[in-house]
């Protein structure tokens, strides 16, 4: 920790910037621990991306307006905060950028996704998805730091981001540990 001495303010600021520099390090860093995005993360992946991901690799090709597509490409678009229903924030988000809803039709089952088609890109498709199961998270929060007012604190923000970031890494994680999975997801921003 940092040292100051009590009669100095020169003393004292350095110290509360050290102070304010390891608490910035930390949190940008981050650190693993049962975050409830850990396991949130972890379900999404193994549940819904992964199959999703092995199905992407063996799928029927998708054919729209004549062209073909049978190469899939897979983004996980990240909601830039979290509140409301994350459904309703895909639903806009989808709206927005002119995605289509389509199904990739494998061997076992479809799976209904939303496209970006681009015939010039053929023949990649892009599918889009904004993870819902972060959804209550925000809520979760507010039941911790029991507020009882409209609007998010500081700390109810920062709690927010630092749940987002911890989902990104287990995320990644998991997509980093599987070959077809690396090649296909691209974790973005939303945008």
């Amino acid at each position: 920790m940092p040292r100051f001495r009590r009669d100095d303010d020169a003393s004292i600021g350095q110290a509360c910037a050290e102070y304010a520099e390891r608490i910035e390090e930390h949190y940008q860093l981050g650190h693993f621990s049962l975050y409830p995005t850990t396991a949130l993360a972890i379900g999404y992946y193994k549940n819904f991306l992964h199959p999703l991901v092995d199905s992407a690799q063996n799928a029927d090709p998708l054919i729209l307006d004549g062209v073909r597509y049978d190469e899939f490409k897979i983004n996980v678009v990240m909601p830039t905060d979290l509140t409301g229903q994350i459904r309703e924030k895909a639903a806009l988000f989808y709206k927005r950028h002119g995605l289509v809803e389509d199904s990739l039709k494998t061997k076992f089952r479809r799976h209904n996704v939303w496209f970006r088609i681009d015939p010039a890109q053929a023949p990649v498709a892009i599918m889009y998805d904004m993870p819902s199961t972060l959804t209550g998270i925000d809520d979760a929060i507010e039941v911790i730091l029991q507020t009882g007012y409209v609007g998010k604190a500081k700390l109810q923000r920062l709690i927010e981001e630092r749940e987002l970031n911890n989902f990104r890494r287990v995320l990644q994680m998991n997509l980093d540990a599987s070959p077809y999975a690396a090649q296909t997801v691209e974790i973005i921003d939303e945008f």
